[in-house]
C-alpha cells in the first residue's frame, strides 16, 4: 500500500517575484541559480515559473551555504553529494552559528559589566577602556597575530625550507583560509556529533579532506605527516585553540579514523 503523507500546513506555490521578495534576493539571482542547476522551478499551466516546498528547500540550502562563503560551483558539488538533504545543511549552519553566538555572548558580557560599573557611579579608567576595546573590538585582530606566530613557529620547526617552498608553490599557507576548508571543518564538526567514523558520510568527508591535503603536499606521505605534526603541536596552544574550530584536535583524530575506515572499505586509496 502506498504511504500517504499528511501535510500539517497547506502547500503554497510562489511566483518568482514573490519568492525573491520572501528570500530577500532578486529574480535575476533566482534565474542564475536555475541556470547553474541549483534549483529547478515548476511550470504552471501557462508556462510561468513557480516555486513550491521542494524548490524553497533547495533555495534555503543554496543561500545558507552561500552565506558561509562557498562558491556556487562548490555548493553545486556539495548539494549533489554530502549536503544533498536539508538536515545536513542545517547541521553545518548550526555549527557556524554556535561559534558566532559564543563570540557575541562573550563580548556582550564585557560590555554589560562595563555599563554596570558606570551605573554604580564608577568610571572606566584608560586601562579599562583599552582592555574593553581589545576584547570586544580588536580581539580578533590581536588573536590572529598571536595565532599566526605560534602556527608559523610550529610550521618552521617541522618542515625544512625546501619543503616549505614546495608547499607554498602549491598555494599552501598554514593560516590561509578558503571556503573549501571552512566547509570541510563545518561538515566534520557536524559529523562528530554522530560519532560514527565508519559511516559513508564520514568516510566521504575524510576522502575529500585528504584530497585537499595531497593537493598541497604533492601526495608526499612524509610531508603529510609533517604537516599533521605541525598542526598537532600548534593546536596544543590555548591561543590557537581559542581561534580554531571547536575540538580541532579531536577533529583531526576523527578524520584520521574515518580515513582509515575509508581505505579499508575501498572508498579511498593511497595516492600513487
Amino acid at each position: 500500500m502506498e504511504k500517504q503523507i499528511v501535510m500539517s500546513h497547506p502547500v503554497r506555490f510562489y511566483s518568482p517575484c514573490e519568492t525573491a521578495k520572501r528570500l530577500s534576493v532578486t529574480t535575476k539571482a533566482l534565474r542564475y541559480y536555475e541556470q547553474k542547476g541549483l534549483v529547478e522551478p515548476l511550470r504552471a499551466a501557462n508556462g510561468w515559473r513557480t516555486y513550491g516546498p521542494t524548490q524553497m528547500v533547495r533555495l534555503h540550502q543554496v543561500l545558507a551555504l552561500k552565506r558561509l562563503g562557498l562558491s556556487l560551483q562548490r555548493i553545486a558539488k556539495l548539494m549533489s553529494g554530502q549536503l544533498s538533504d536539508l538536515d545536513a545543511v542545517l547541521a553545518v549552519q548550526e555549527v557556524v552559528l554556535h561559534r558566532q553566538v559564543a563570540d557575541t555572548r562573550h563580548a556582550l558580557t564585557l560590555v554589560l559589566a562595563a555599563r554596570q560599573k558606570l551605573a554604580g557611579g564608577e568610571t572606566l579608567s584608560s586601562d579599562d577602556l583599552l582592555n574593553l576595546t581589545r576584547k570586544t573590538v580588536m580581539q580578533d585582530q590581536v588573536g590572529e597575530h598571536e595565532v599566526a606566530r605560534i602556527v608559523q613557529d610550529a610550521f618552521e620547526k617541522h618542515t625544512s625550507p625546501e619543503e616549505r617552498q614546495r608547499l607554498e608553490a602549491n598555494n599552501y599557507r598554514p593560516m590561509a583560509s578558503s571556503s573549501t576548508w571552512e566547509a570541510l571543518h563545518a561538515e566534520a564538526a557536524a559529523l562528530m556529533e554522530k560519532g560514527d567514523t565508519g559511516s559513508p558520510e564520514a568516510m566521504d568527508l575524510a576522502h575529500r579532506w585528504m584530497l585537499e591535503v595531497n593537493l598541497a603536499t604533492g601526495s608526499d606521505p612524509v610531508l603529510n605527516q609533517k604537516v599533521r605534526a605541525m598542526w598537532q603541536e600548534a593546536l596544543e596552544s590555548p591561543a590557537v585553540q581559542a581561534q580554531a574550530a571547536p575540538n580541532s584536535l579531536a577533529m583531526m583524530t576523527f578524520v584520521s579514523e574515518a580515513y582509515r575506515n575509508a581505505l579499508a572499505a575501498g572508498v579511498a586509496s593511497y595516492p600513487s
